[in-house]
């Protein structure tokens, strides 16, 4: 078994949606952050979702984490955000990972924001950049 040599392991990017069973992103292996974008998550328009971060500090104190998120539509920045998380120290083995949770977002909805949306999701600090995840999102008129 190889040793995890990473201070900082991303688990999962959840969606928490409003009257819906959650979507959770594994991004913990480069395996299954390769397969988000492939298979876009299916979202309807309007609907109301919270975006939750799920992850482990492992062997130092981070400072100053912060995730950026871009997202696209055919190719054009249509939306980028930054969000502090905060500081952390590790965590013990046996402890509860990590999880940060940001406020509502809504869904487009209206006419012409049917279709594939792509988002880079990436986490940083002030000394590293940690990891860039690719997925995508579909809106539809209905689940």
């Amino acid at each position: 078994m190889a040793v995890e040599k990473r201070n900082v392991v991303f688990l999962a990017i959840v969606l928490e949606i409003e009257g819906r069973e959650d979507i959770t992103l594994d991004i913990s292996t480069p395996d299954s952050r390769k397969k988000l974008s492939e298979h876009p998550v299916t979202l309807k328009e309007g609907a109301t979702y919270q975006l939750k971060i799920v992850f482990r500090v492992r062997l130092d104190v981070i400072r100053g984490l912060n995730y950026l998120e871009e997202k696209k539509r055919q190719g054009i920045l249509i939306e980028k955000s930054e969000t502090l998380m905060g500081a952390y120290a590790p965590v013990l083995e046996g402890q509860p990972d990590f999880e940060v949770t940001f406020g509502g977002e809504e869904v487009p909805s209206g006419m012409g924001v049917f279709g594939r949306y792509d988002v880079t999701s990436s986490f940083a600090d002030e000394k590293n950049h940690y990891l860039d995840v690719q997925w995508a999102y579909e809106v539809t008129e209905d689940w």
